[in-house]
């Protein structure tokens, strides 16, 4: 991203944001313990003139979103292009309090609802969504190896269309390109697609059959813990 779109990208964000929770400018400074009448440096950040350092993000964005630390990675990550929070050191620096236990997530494929690829936090107060970017090597890292014997060593993902329908499956392809399964954010494809907001694995040999190899719950570190796991229908029969 050049720079000059990334201050401009950050700029809107953090306007909307700051907007969003309903705080003025002058609300913002005096939070950070500096002379209310004097928003030039804030008016600046969000006109995208000059993009605020990290060390000066953090603190707004604790301001607007509070306490809570995914939606403040996320946005440093995925709109300031800056490192997520990661350490006690710095969640003492910034006063975020401890770093947080992770807690299970219900997700929604986001093209379901008109959102591009990637999955709605269904539970979310902050309205977290993870895009495709992030959400591929999260899932190429963290779920596919822990499918072992379902597929073959060095497989990949790849969003693809389902009767028109853009980004609508995500399909697993050996290093090969050959489709050896799906993943699936929401529904379960064994009770009528009724939604759970777990996240699933199999095969679905066509477009009315599937099987379902094993469950998994994402989890807000980004981590995915299997909840159920069975063989193919095809390695019991």
């Amino acid at each position: 991203m050049r720079d000059g779109e990334r201050k401009r990208r950050v700029g809107q964000a953090l306007q909307e944001l700051r907007e969003k929770v309903g705080l003025s400018q002058k609300d913002v400074i005096s939070a950070l313990g500096r002379d209310p009448s004097d928003t030039r440096l804030l008016r600046r950040y969000e006109k995208g003139v000059r993009l605020p350092p990290r060390e000066i993000l953090i603190p707004i964005l604790a301001i607007c979103k509070g306490k809570h630390l995914e939606a403040i990675n996320q946005f440093l990550d995925e709109i300031a292009g800056y490192a997520p929070i990661e350490t006690e050191e710095e969640m003492r620096q910034y006063q975020l309090g401890p770093m947080p236990i992770a807690e299970p997530q219900k997700t929604r494929w986001g093209p379901a609802d008109g959102k591009p690829a990637g999955i709605s936090i269904i539970d979310s107060p902050e309205e977290l969504f993870v895009g495709w970017e992030k959400l591929e090597p999260e899932i190429n890292g963290k779920l596919l190896c822990q499918l072992g014997r379902h597929i073959p060593v060095g497989c990949k993902l790849r969003v693809d269309e389902f009767h028109g329908r853009k980004c609508w499956l995500v399909r697993i392809v050996s290093p090969e390109l050959k489709n050896v399964g799906y993943v699936w954010f929401g529904p379960d494809p064994e009770k009528n697609w009724a939604f759970d907001g777990l996240v699933r694995v199999g095969d679905a040999p066509n477009d009315y059959e599937a099987e379902v190899w094993q469950v998994f719950q994402r989890y807000s570190d980004g981590s995915y813990r299997r909840i159920e796991a069975k063989l193919p229908k095809s390695k019991t029969a």
